[in-house]
């Protein structure tokens, strides 16, 4: 695996085509339900760490939470 990629799970085609892309350049997905609020995204971020954000249009960026040091999860 070379990247954690975070891809917006809209469902349809579409997102099954992204899936596939990123699954056949080797790297793994981190599904993100465009439902969540901003901040259950961000602390899902920071938990994970994707290396990669896909945006709405299908365009891959680098993520800023890939830069960050883990997040030790307390219950």
């Amino acid at each position: 695996m070379r990247e954690l990629v975070a891809l917006p799970a809209r469902g349809g085609h579409a997102f099954v085509a992204a899936l596939q892309r990123v699954w056949d350049d080797g790297d793994a997905v981190l599904p993100v339900d465009p439902r969540l609020p901003a901040p259950a995204v961000q602390r899902l971020f920071e938990a994970l760490h994707p290396t990669v954000e896909v945006d709405g249009d299908g365009r891959r960026h680098p993520s800023p939470a890939a830069n960050r040091s883990p997040t030790v999860m307390r219950s």
